[in-house]
């Protein structure tokens, strides 16, 4: 994670508020947070090359977005097991706990394609550094490129900034769900030979039973 005091964020603050000053994704993301505004989103009519309030990690699950949206608290769902029912009334998905930093580990047990609050933009030191981050790029095209490159924060004015919030998306790949089903497959297949062969046993134990009495009373 990028460190900066705080003295030079307040400073590059006042001075990104009048000129454009390149910095890479974190510093541009604190920039906008200090100065109570927004990141640029994907479908704002940005500058050419400036960083969007987006980017990715790169994990063995498949593909883990991060955004930086205002979320809708009439359609925001709160679990404490980090799962909310797949409706129109639950587009988001809090799964905050207090005292707890997000962390990746949590990735496995969380369902594709749904937008999981968390933290909120005010906690962006919390929040694990992004592998590559979303830019506006020199054609106006939105490319993910290295978070360590520096280019214009794009902050925007917002009048909501408290209901900014880091949200993520887990998109598993194709060879994870193969390997989680095989695994499944596996599981079941062993069930079922165990089944099997309990079944074999209650039948010839008292088969060889009644074989070894007879023998024996000969």
């Amino acid at each position: 994670m990028y460190k900066c005091t705080f003295g030079t964020l307040f400073f590059m603050a006042g001075v990104s508020s009048v000129a454009s000053i390149p910095v890479d994704w974190i510093l541009s993301m604190k920039l906008c947070k200090i100065n109570s505004q927004r990141p640029a989103k994907v479908n704002d009519i940005a500058n050419k090359n400036v960083w969007i309030g987006a980017a990715k990690y790169r994990h063995n699950l498949g593909e883990v977005y991060l955004q930086i949206t205002e979320e809708d608290r009439k359609r925001t769902c709160t679990s404490t097991d980090r799962s909310c029912p797949n409706t129109d009334d639950c587009e988001f998905c809090d799964i905050r706990v207090l005292g707890f930093k997000p962390s990746l580990n949590m990735l496995h047990i969380l369902t594709p394609n749904i937008k999981y609050i968390v933290a909120d933009f005010r906690s962006i030191e919390e929040i694990q550094e992004p592998d590559v981050c979303l830019l506006n790029t020199e054609t106006f095209t939105k490319d993910y490129v290295s978070c360590k490159m520096e280019y214009e924060d794009g902050c925007r004015s917002t009048e909501n900034f408290s209901n900014l919030k880091m949200i993520i998306i887990v998109q598993r790949n194709h060879s994870s769900s193969t390997e989680s089903s095989t695994e499944s497959f596996s599981e079941n297949e062993l069930m079922k030979s165990r089944g099997v062969q309990l079944r074999l046993n209650g039948v010839l134990m008292p088969l060889l039973a009644y074989i070894q009495a007879s023998l024996s009373s000969i």
